[in-house]
């Protein structure tokens, strides 16, 4: 029988959401917080810094994933801390942005490097 009698209504089990180990949730945790991480990264008008924290965030996340060990609370702690960091500084960023450099221009297609 799919279905079962609650108190108040008749529930179908396939509308009941399926439960979720911690380890699954850890996982899920991890992509979002390497999403967040590549997102706000990228938002850096300075290329240098922009480069930086992408290689970063990238290196750093391919290392504990290569470990093949379980996402621990305290790397998952350290993300999240590194999130706060890059979200504080591409705010400072963009108050006291400098001019792109020769390399960003050539990348908008605003003006080709010299061959």
């Amino acid at each position: 029988n799919n279905y079962f009698q609650n108190k108040k209504r008749t529930i179908c089990w396939a509308d009941v959401p399926p439960i979720v180990t911690m380890a699954e949730a850890n996982a899920r945790l991890f992509l979002s917080l390497y999403r967040q991480l590549l997102r706000e990264s990228g938002k850096f008008s300075s290329y240098n810094f922009r480069s930086y924290f992408v290689r970063r965030v990238r290196d750093n996340f391919r290392d504990y994933h290569a470990t093949r060990a379980p996402v621990s609370d305290e790397f998952l702690g350290e993300a999240r801390d590194m999130l706060s960091l890059v979200k504080r500084q591409t705010a400072i960023g963009e108050m006291y942005a400098a001019p792109k450099m020769v390399l960003e221009k050539a990348a908008a297609g605003k003006k080709p490097l010299a061959t």
